[in-house]
């Protein structure tokens, strides 16, 4: 087979080679959902780029290949009386598939150009199948049919682009009113302890693991929408508190918007001030802290008797919500520590394991523990060392932790009461991150399938609470600066 009887045959099967390809492309892009969401997937993102770029390209290759077909042919068979049908269906193949409108938020920035690409490309379909069409009447109606989907199929795409780009996010939210709880299909578990346990069973390095905790059970992306729209519920308790009973005037409400957990504990009396010490870290070492510290109430709690069945599902549902909240905000700080806090540091959650190591994991007189369970009762078991003070210099995360854990435990004696504060305090601190999480972040976590902090960001921004856009337009009336009295002295002098 030479090269000029290859190239013969690749005339006369180019067409339907390209159609057939991007047949293909569109299916594979049918499941580009499922390798955008699960980040264990993450390496083939790549392909599913290649195939969204791809498939309009070879759709517009195959109307060109048509176009030129009709030119060299002036005879018409039946076999391109047939092919001429393909026009509206690669008009279908444009108009892209309907989970996968954009790969990325810049996508949605090129609707103007998919605009013009929908007018070029829809006249060279009507003008092939125009000089192309053999008079049936059978065709004539299939044809009409198909290029009816084709135009509004192709049509939507730049439509939904133009609806998801920025400026249009930005502007309806702006003009957003409604104060139904948004709906999550999705909340992500990621614990420190558990990552501990494995790494032990594993025995790999922490960069493995990093990528495992983001892959499976302890950090697997899975679906909880009963536990979304209980959280959604109570951050939206938590807003209607503010206006009926915190928020009197400008500086309340901006010292509302600023609450990372004060509020609850204030409910109860000298709380505040036996743990008002945590919220002087730095956020994301703030979530790590009370993320341990509930994980550590939880395992203390199992040991407790309730004194009232009704008290039982209380506490039981309270400390539910809590290790949800807990661990999604553990994988905010993993694996969108942006999206957390402008400047969380990702880091901390393997100093956090590492620290767990060198208590736990590094004893010789016992052996490991190879479970959340084992390492957490290791871990309350240092409440009795002697040397606090090597404790806290080893591991000062988990030693703040367990010293946190210990004063809500010694304070809060009736579980209920407990469970109830951590809770206030985990909304609050959720409510805190989505506000000040910017757009543009919560728009680009759409490529991945989105994150439950977005949901939450719009909750608390259309019930009228302040967001990263609103502290940075209005930062309130300027503190006047008043010098000492050396200072108007040297200035006197200075003037002099």
């Amino acid at each position: 087979m030479g090269v000029s009887s290859a190239m013969d045959w690749w005339d006369e099967w180019k067409l339907r080679v390209l159609v057939l390809c991007s047949l293909f492309v569109q299916f594979f892009l049918s499941f580009s959902q499922h390798i955008r969401r699960l980040y264990i997937l993450r390496r083939m993102r790549v392909v599913v780029w290649i195939a969204y770029m791809g498939g309009d390209a070879l759709a517009i290759y195959a109307l060109a290949t048509l176009f030129n077909r009709q030119k060299q042919h002036q005879t018409t068979t039946t076999t391109n009386a047939l092919q001429v049908i393909w026009a509206p269906v690669l008009l279908i193949h444009l108009g892209g598939h309907w989970n996968i409108s954009a790969y990325s938020l810049e996508d949605n920035e090129l609707w103007r150009r998919h605009v013009v690409t929908l007018v070029s490309q829809v006249t060279v379909a009507l003008y092939v199948f125009c000089k192309w069409w053999s008079g049936e009447t059978r065709l004539l109606q299939a044809a009409v049919l198909l290029f009816v989907v084709g135009i509004i199929r192709f049509s939507e795409k730049p439509w939904a682009l133009r609806k998801a780009s920025f400026r249009t996010l930005v502007a309806s939210t702006a003009k957003s009113s409604s104060s139904s709880p948004p709906r999550s299909d999705e909340a992500s578990i990621h614990c420190v302890m558990v990552l501990c346990a494995r790494r032990k069973k594993k025995k790999k390095e922490p960069s493995v693991l990093m990528k495992l905790a983001a892959a499976f059970t302890f950090s697997s992306c899975l679906r909880h929408v009963p536990a979304a729209q209980r959280i959604s519920a109570l951050v939206r308790q938590h807003a209607q508190d503010g206006w009926n009973r915190y928020i009197r005037d400008p500086a309340t409400y901006r010292r509302f918007s600023n609450l990372r957990g004060e509020l609850a504990l204030s409910k109860k009396a000298r709380l505040l001030e036996q743990l008002g010490w945590s919220f002087s870290l730095p956020f994301d070492e703030l979530v790590l802290v009370w993320h341990v510290a509930t994980d550590l109430c939880i395992v203390h709690h199992a040991a407790e008797t309730s004194s009232s069945r009704q008290s039982a599902i209380a506490s039981r549902t309270r400390s539910i919500n809590c290790d949800r909240i807990s661990n999604y905000m553990i994988h905010l700080l993993l694996v969108r520590p942006e999206m957390l806090l402008l400047g969380a540091r990702e880091g901390l959650f393997m100093a956090a394991c590492d620290e767990i190591d060198k208590l736990v994991m590094a004893q010789e007189d016992e052996p490991p523990p190879s479970s959340f369970m084992g390492i957490a009762l290791r871990i309350l078991l240092m409440e009795q060392q002697a040397d606090q003070e090597d404790f806290r210099k080893k591991a000062p995360m988990i030693s703040s932790a367990l010293r946190l854990k210990k004063a809500l435990t010694d304070h809060l004696g009736d579980a209920d009461e407990r469970w109830e504060v951590i809770q206030g305090v985990w909304v609050e601190m959720l409510c805190y991150s989505a506000s000040r999480c910017r757009g543009y972040e919560h728009a680009k976590s759409l490529a991945y399938g989105g994150e439950f902090l977005t949901n939450v960001w719009l909750l608390w921004s259309s019930m009228g609470m302040e967001t990263l856009p609103d502290m940075m337009q209005n930062p309130g009336p300027p503190e006047w600066f008043h010098p000492t009295d050396d200072e108007e002295q040297a200035n006197a002098a200075a003037s002099v």
